[in-house]
């Protein structure tokens, strides 16, 4: 059933707000989090019938996953716990620097198959971008919440949210808007904190949450947010092109001062 824009809208707007208040909850109250993520893996045989496609297995799998695996050492790291030792080391933050990786190749792979070349190439470039987990990724162990932070740049962040927006839009225009609320949810986070380190603690929360809704009770959000008259194919093609010029422009910048200019404790 295809409702009006204003019905849409009013829909994207409540929703990106429920995720929002997600994040909050989960990021400052870790144990709580820790369970219910944990407790999303157990609801495994009630995703059968609910995700369809490779691609959703995938992506609901690497998301969660690896957000359970972030729990644990948030807790490992929180103030005055001692904590094991190998959990306070490089590698944990190394495993989700590559998860990261993976669920943008994984999409970029995607944007082949509908033919989307110009966005697979912005998608490639966001890897090459991504900093280093050595210099850019850590818990905050002096942090009361155990954060875990990178240091993206608010840019990437942005062309982040435009190359995957339109990655949807060209592969599930059904769910566009709904993938609205799972982009805007991120940025609003950075903004509400002022801390741009917190977008992808942001987006991996709020992208866990949602991809749990779907897994247990499928897609309820397209009847209240069907965006597939929204679609164009020629959308598809210059918002394409504009990404990737965008994305090699931010490559240009982040190779000669991007990575001078940005640091984790910088806020907005």
């Amino acid at each position: 059933m295809n409702q009006s824009v204003p019905v849409i809208l009013l829909g994207i707007a409540i929703y990106s707000f429920i995720l929002f208040v997600a994040h909050e909850f989960f990021r400052r109250n870790l144990k709580a989090a820790t369970v219910f993520f944990f407790l999303t893996l157990l609801s495994f045989p009630l995703w059968f019938g609910n995700i369809d496609g490779l691609f959703m297995w995938g992506k609901t799998i690497l998301v969660l996953v690896p957000l359970c695996f972030v729990n644990i050492v948030r807790l490992n790291n929180r103030v005055g716990y001692e904590g094991i030792p190998s959990l306070q080391k490089i590698w944990p933050v190394a495993i989700v620097y590559v998860a990261l990786n993976a669920n943008i190749i994984e999409a970029s792979i995607t944007d082949l198959s509908v033919g989307s070349w110009f966005n697979f190439l912005a998608g490639i470039i966001l890897c090459l971008t991504i900093p280093l987990p050595k210099n850019a990724w850590k818990i905050d162990k002096k942090d009361k919440y155990a954060d875990m932070v990178a240091e993206l740049p608010l840019m990437w962040s942005l062309l982040y949210t435009t190359w995957n927006a339109c990655f949807l839009y060209a592969e599930r225009p059904h769910m566009f808007a709904t993938t609205l609320c799972i982009l805007i949810a991120p940025l609003a986070c950075v903004f509400f904190n002022k801390r741009p380190d917190l977008w992808f603690s942001a987006r991996s929360y709020t992208l866990g949450f949602h991809l749990f809704i779907r897994a247990i009770a499928g897609d309820i959000f397209t009847p209240l947010m069907d965006s597939s008259k929204w679609y164009n194919s020629k959308v598809v093609l210059y918002w394409g092109i504009l990404n990737l010029i965008l994305h090699v422009a931010y490559t240009a910048w982040y190779f000669t001062k991007g990575k001078k200019a940005t640091k984790i404790s910088q806020g907005i």
